[in-house]
């Protein structure tokens, strides 16, 4: 686990924990209102390493992809319904099953029921 990730000070961040984070975010990390202590992708200058590029690659990408999510969620929280609900879809009843390995690069499994929705296919 990665506790205290948000009060990490940027001189002592320890640039291989990336590896140890999960892909899909946790509930606290969805749920959380405060966006994550983030470094600033390098524009000028130079990396101190590799770990160091991957880090900072890894969180902003992986933020890229939570933020929307978080910024749903926090809205249906709050009450926000139907289309004036943005960022996300809200289905009822979704698991996450497995990974899928493909070719084209790692896919996850869902389970739902559709029978409720109408078909335009």
């Amino acid at each position: 686990k990665l506790e205290g990730i948000h009060r990490y000070e940027f001189e002592n961040w320890d640039d291989s924990q990336y590896k140890q984070i999960p892909i899909l975010p946790t509930m606290e990390e969805v749920c959380h209102s405060a966006p994550p202590c983030l470094r600033s992708n390098i524009i000028q200058g130079s990396y101190k390493g590799w770990e160091h590029y991957y880090d900072i690659q890894f969180r902003l990408l992986r933020e890229d992809f939570i933020a929307p999510l978080r910024r749903g969620v926090q809205s249906f929280l709050a009450g926000t319904r139907g289309r004036d609900l943005h960022d996300i879809n809200m289905y009822r009843g979704v698991y996450v099953l497995e990974p899928v390995f493909t070719r084209k690069g790692t896919c996850f499994a869902l389970f739902f029921d559709a029978s409720h929705f109408r078909k335009s296919w």
